[in-house]
């Protein structure tokens, strides 16, 4: 199923299917397993879905899963997400367009607008505004206003696409900024299954990694990239590994990413290798999270992170930075403890502090299991569900 293309040329809808999610995602990320989220919410519903990614090797895994939650995707050559050649190809966005159809075309991108070319291409072959929407995950603000990427994006919204899609405030603010007009600006928190990351198994992960009874675990689960500084955790671990107090203290990083192979250099340089656990892609994340002492993310920029709520919705303990988007979830004190971006020694004792008290943990715990539930997966599939039916009345007016 996953790599063969589906006959749905002719008009929307023949196929029975009703929204295609179309990812320009790499897939190993928090905007393809939102987009996996949101559809498998509509399909919950009643909604017949269909995902279209890139085919490449990083989109594997998101087939995988969406196979395993009874969700079509499909991978196919048509889309690039490639940062060495992220330029789509017009004739293959035709082909593409022709493919896939349905009453709404939702795309999702992992940078803050799309490639000219698909607004472009929606154009040319006659695809209204109302059945298009997009909803842009970049954590990073990449243009700058009044620059002809920005002006050609901001002239879409309106005359190509319906809506843009922004799940935090501060990405909604660089809409605005980049020229976008308010009306065509939507404001869509990132949800999670609050449920499953609440009912994690932490003593199978615990057994494992044969953990000593009184071990402490730091847990990251989040891609090895630089945007995550997976390696500001690592050294954190490393300052404290070697006091007698935390002589049983390990980490493990859930994930993979470019720094995969730093993170074992530096581990084994520092004599802590058969400490820091190196997981890859895991299916269990709530599991590791259940059974996380701390749980870590000193990234430096997001967007509205889905590992963040999945951390609050799990109860772990949360040590992560002021950064923005986390500044919209994250109260140092109260739900988190947060440090500055890049600051290693205040993390340092951030982390030493949250691990000498059970009682500041719990507390920080419990009040992260409050705020999860603002961020239930279910509300934002409402959301979602509530602009598609403005899109349709859009279309019914249109004729």
């Amino acid at each position: 199923m996953n790599d063969q293309y589906a006959d749905n040329s002719g008009s929307a809808g023949e196929s029975g299917v009703a929204i295609v999610y179309f990812g320009f995602v790499l897939g190993h990320g928090g905007d393809a397993i939102q987009m996996l989220e949101l559809a498998h919410g509509m399909q919950q519903r009643g909604r017949r879905v269909r995902i279209v990614v890139p085919r490449i090797p990083t989109t594997e895994g998101l087939a995988a899963d969406a196979a395993a939650r009874g969700v079509e995707l499909i991978r196919t050559p048509l889309m690039r997400a490639d940062p060495v050649a992220p330029k789509q190809v017009p004739e293959d966005l035709i082909a593409l367009f022709g493919q896939h159809s349905a009453p709404v075309l939702h795309f999702h991108t992992g940078d803050f607008c799309l490639s000219r070319t698909v607004p472009k291409v929606l154009g040319e072959i006659g695809i209204p505004p109302e059945r298009v929407v997009v909803t842009v995950h970049s954590p990073y603000d990449t243009l700058a206003p009044g620059e002809e990427r920005a002006k050609a994006w901001a002239a879409a919204a309106g005359t190509r696409i319906h809506k843009i899609i922004c799940p935090s405030n501060q990405a909604v603010r660089t809409q605005l900024k980049y020229g976008v007009a308010e009306e065509h600006v939507c404001h869509i928190p990132n949800g999670v299954d609050v449920a499953r990351f609440r009912n994690g198994d932490g003593a199978q992960i615990r057994s494992e990694l044969n953990l000593p009874a009184k071990a402490a675990l730091l847990v990251f689960t989040s891609r090895l990239d630089p945007q995550k500084r997976p390696l500001d955790a690592l050294n954190a671990f490393i300052a404290l590994a070697g006091e007698p107090e935390f002589r049983l203290l390990h980490i493990a990083f859930v994930g993979k990413g470019e720094l995969e192979s730093r993170i074992l250099e530096a581990a084994s340089a520092a004599g802590f290798a058969e400490r820091v656990h190196l997981m890859g892609h895991r299916s269990d994340v709530p599991n590791w999270l259940a059974a996380a002492t701390v749980w870590m993310l000193p990234t430096e920029a997001e967007n509205f992170s889905l590992a963040v709520l999945e951390a609050l919705a799990a109860g772990s303990p949360i040590l992560s930075t002021r950064c923005r988007g986390n500044d919209e979830v994250l109260v140092s004190g109260t739900n988190a403890e947060l440090h500055t971006v890049g600051n290693v020694p205040q993390l340092i004792q951030k982390l030493q502090m949250l691990l000498k008290s059970v009682e500041y943990r719990a507390f920080i715990a419990y009040n992260g299991i409050q705020t999860s539930h603002e961020y239930n997966v279910s509300i934002m599939v409402d959301r979602y569900a509530a602009l598609y039916a403005e899109l349709e009345s859009e279309q019914q007016r249109a004729g």
